[in-house]
């Protein structure tokens, strides 16, 4: 029945308009499947899946090795998803463990294959022969990786741990023993035989226009990196909207080559990741015993949990201070180093670069994970950045927070400005009260308030001074024709304590 009164009454209740944030983190992984994986392709929304699923879908080598290390980092609060590549069945990896002798006392020893996570430790007893050794070895290794990542068999008094995967990767898998069994000696043949895996030409074009975060790429594929950095390049200023991220390559490499590699960059999308390489009688490969692309990986997944509004960061942050108990934006200024990794092996200090080495190789552009107190952290993460576009040197993106935090800050201005002055009138004269209107004073406030709100997130310097210093700089410019504005400014971001010198002096009196 309608209404013949006047005057007919229509309300509508209106949502408060939200502060806008950054969008959540999405990261790609990308790698190679073993050949009795019959179906490849660009899966979408991976952390989605069980582990059956992905197992069924990946198989049982490095990349779902990496997948789980992914998970197990992010708890499963970031999406990702996965390109995976086919492989043929020849071309695998191998390292060899030849026992000689007879045990005379008991003893214990401890092999360590690609992951040192994993160990096989073997109680050896007095009369144990070589080849029974080879055999328990063998089982343990077996017992330990459960069909993944490598597999082990023994023939007669040599143990041979062969890769699940095709690929020159597992050449960079490193072998160790440990421990001791008198009468017993063991001879080490490091990782060799991998066949090159062909890099697949437009491997990156299903993507299309989804933005990644984080990028991981096989070190397999390191002559091939500049596919994904120069898309990432590309993507980092885009014409409409936000869509950076930076690649991550995990590199176990002495520190010649390490430096070389570093030094053969000079990108802001690319982060070198690794740790020193042995070679002894007992150790022979990367210091840090596991995969270089699983190591890059977490490393990744630390960064997009970090940054992740509402993730519980506890774990990633040392003695964290309230409100950096909790993932989001902020977290972006806040120092990656000393971030704990648990689920990486700890290694030998002594095998692990020295500090000189760590210093030049951060000037180099090559970051750390290593040891420190009995456990494996995060050193300083750098990007291979050097020098500016004309070619002058300059560390505007060399650290990795400061690239994030001057994206986060670019990324929330872009977010807001979008949505308050979606669908307004622009002016060079006042505004009308009750009119969707802007002008330059109007811009200038919103950025103002804007930048405020950066600086309570910790991103930006906080205080009367800058604030007054950031809107002084910055320069707002109306072309009312065009309907467009123009702005130009600074952005003085936070930054984080790397160093302290204090020359502290001895005295006898108060």
């Amino acid at each position: 029945m309608s209404e013949i009164s006047l005057p007919r009454v229509s309300l509508s209740l209106l949502a408060t308009p939200s502060e806008q944030s950054i969008g959540s983190r999405r990261d790609l992984l990308i790698g190679v499947v073993p050949p009795s994986v019959t179906s490849s392709g660009y899966f979408q929304n991976v952390h989605r899946m069980t582990v059956g699923q992905l197992k069924n879908q990946f198989g049982s080598g490095e990349l779902a090795e990496r997948i789980l290390a992914y998970l197990d980092t992010s708890k499963g609060v970031v999406p990702f998803d996965v390109i995976s590549v086919s492989t043929t069945g020849t071309g695998f990896a191998k390292a060899d463990i030849e026992f000689m002798g007879a045990a005379t006392s008991a003893g214990t020893l401890i092999v360590k294959a690609a992951d040192a996570s994993r160990a096989a430790e073997v109680p050896v007893v007095v009369g144990d022969t070589a080849a029974g050794v080879a055999a328990a070895v063998a089982a343990a290794l077996e017992s330990k990786f459960r069909g993944s990542l490598v597999g082990a068999v023994a023939t007669a008094d040599k143990v041979t741990i062969t890769a699940k995967d095709v690929g020159i990767g597992p050449n960079a898998y490193a072998i160790a023993i440990e421990g001791s069994a008198p009468g017993i000696v063991a001879t080490l043949t490091g990782w060799a035989g991998g066949a090159a895996v062909a890099y697949p030409v437009g491997l990156l074009d299903v993507i299309g226009e989804t933005r990644y975060t984080g990028i991981s790429w096989p070190e397999s594929w390191y002559a091939n990196r500049s596919d994904v950095v120069s898309l990432l390049t590309a993507r980092f200023n885009a014409a409409v909207g936000v869509a950076d991220g930076v690649a991550f390559i995990g590199k176990h490499a002495s520190f010649a080559n390490a430096s070389t590699a570093a030094q053969a960059n000079d990108t802001h999308v690319l982060v070198l990741v690794g740790n020193n390489v042995a070679s002894t009688g007992t150790h022979i490969g990367p210091a840090v015993i596991y995969p270089s692309d699983m190591l890059a990986v977490r490393l990744m997944a630390a960064r997009s949990r970090r940054q992740t509004t509402g993730a519980q960061v506890v774990d990633l942050v040392v003695a964290p201070a309230g409100a950096d108990a909790t993932g989001g934006p902020s977290l972006a200024s806040l120092p990656l180093f000393n971030t704990p990794l648990p689920a990486i092996p700890t290694a030998n200090p002594s095998l692990t670069f020295s500090g000189r080495e760590q210093r030049l190789l951060r000037d180099d552009g090559f970051s750390l994970i290593g040891v420190y107190g009995g456990r494996t952290i995060i050193g300083e993460v750098v990007t291979t950045y050097k020098t500016d576009t004309t070619g002058n040197a300059s560390n505007t993106f060399k650290f990795l927070e400061y690239l994030d935090t001057g994206s986060v800050c670019r990324e929330y201005f872009w977010s807001n400005l979008k949505q308050t002055f979606a669908q307004s009138r622009l002016t060079l004269g006042a505004l009308i009260p009750g009119r969707k209107m802007a002008n330059r004073a109007s811009i200038t406030a919103e950025l103002q308030r804007i930048y405020r709100n950066l600086a309570d997130l910790a991103l930006v310097q906080a205080g009367r001074d800058a604030e007054q210093e950031f809107i002084e700089n910055t320069v707002v410019a109306v072309n009312l024709e065009s309907g467009s504005v123009a702005i130009a400014g600074p952005l003085p971001i936070v930054t984080q304590l790397r160093e302290i010198n204090y020359n502290l002096s001895v005295t006898f009196a108060v």
